[in-house]
């Protein structure tokens, strides 16, 4: 379970209230201030039918993209709550992997910015160690700490 809610899969905090938002089929069975319009019954069968074809539509699209590994075997039919638990499932392995890449994306780019401070110390040593003119030298070295900023920069930006 998680946040000690009942369902395994979904998250606490979401709100399903009915006084939410208007949906379009809200919109045909209310009029135009929000009153009940005064539709017969059959009117009013016709637009839940209508919801509740597109809802098991929605559902079986949403199946049909669950990966196989998430879907359980040997069973009959699977529930629309089943769907959904494992299109979390699915989202949530995503959210992961996200999260995996960007961490590891942040290692590299500090492994970068290291190694080119170490090539940079060693140029300057080596500059220093052939040449007498200490001038060129920290041009150099400043020039290669600005393109490293920006270089970091351009990076920190893709991330």
């Amino acid at each position: 379970e998680i946040n000690g809610g009942p369902y395994p899969y979904c998250e606490t905090g979401l709100n399903f209230s009915t006084n939410a938002t208007f949906s379009e089929d809200d919109a045909e069975y209310h009029g135009r201030r929000g009153k009940t319009s005064r539709q017969d019954p059959l009117s009013h069968r016709i637009i839940e039918k209508r919801r509740r074809d597109r809802m098991n539509s929605c559902l079986a699209d949403l199946s049909r993209l669950i990966p196989p590994q998430y879907q359980r075997k040997g069973r009959g039919r699977i529930e629309k709550t089943e769907i959904i638990e494992m299109a979390i499932r699915h989202i949530k392995s995503f959210q992961k992997q996200e999260n995996v890449c960007r961490d590891r994306d942040t290692i590299l780019a500090d492994r970068y910015r290291r190694g080119y401070n170490d090539c940079l110390t060693e140029a300057a040593k080596f500059l220093v160690a052939i040449n007498d003119d200490d001038t060129i030298c920290y041009k150099m070295i400043e020039h290669l700490k600005e393109h490293c900023g920006e270089i970091m920069k351009k990076d920190l930006t893709n991330f």
